[in-house]
């Protein structure tokens, strides 16, 4: 992960005194900072203008397909609204150009586990909308289509499952990325504001060069 150099350079500092490069270490963690916001933003924006494409084309195809297409309009006009709200929120935390190591760390550890929140909990705020408009509007279409009761179920049977699998797939990708990116570096983080509390009362000095 991107704060492997942060974690070994704890673990090579004996264990008597603390020797660290405290701009090296600022200058890493800023870098990473960066790259998760700009992750981040553009993952956020490709979610946003997806899901405002989907509304209109929803709402158009309603006029045609019937009115209960609209639920998906509603659902994926509820995810964009959340992101744009939760981008919101957190507008005010960016890191400001004079902070320190530890304040830097601990804004990196922050940004980073409500990362881990947003998609441990992408089921409700992210998936769950588009399946109840599944679910509506599928037992709708097969209700009042024409066929015998078989054919009926057989149709809703079928489209549920092949959009169950599909967000299946996208929920398992989320907790993929939740394991095997955001919490390794969560684990850093923490190794490294251990490092920053254990030296409070050890000297801190720059390396000579």
């Amino acid at each position: 992960m991107l704060l492997d150099p942060l974690q070994q350079a704890w673990q090579s500092q004996p264990q008597r005194t603390v020797r660290i490069d405290a701009d090296v270490l600022l200058a890493q963690v800023r870098r990473n900072q960066r790259s998760l916001a700009a992750t981040i933003f553009w993952r956020d924006f490709r979610e946003v203008v997806v899901a405002l494409v989907l509304v209109v084309w929803f709402t158009n195809s309603a006029r045609e397909l019937g009115w209960p297409w609209l639920s998906f309009s509603a659902a994926c006009a509820w995810v964009a609204g959340y992101i744009l709200v939760d981008r919101w929120r957190h507008r005010g935390q960016r890191p400001a150009a004079d902070q320190t190591l530890t304040s830097s760390v601990e804004d990196a550890l922050r940004e980073v586990e409500h990362q881990i929140w947003l998609l441990k909990n992408v089921a409700w705020w992210y998936l769950l909308p588009g399946i109840l408009a599944a679910i509506f509007t599928f037992t709708y279409i097969s209700i009042e289509m024409p066929g015998s009761l078989v054919e009926r179920a057989l149709f809703l049977a079928t489209g549920l499952g092949i959009f169950f699998a599909v967000y299946a797939g996208i929920y398992w990708l989320n907790q993929y990325a939740v394991r095997n990116e955001l919490q390794p570096r969560r684990q850093e983080l923490l190794a490294v504001r251990e490092g920053l509390m254990q030296s409070v009362d050890q000297p801190i000095n720059h390396e000579e060069t």
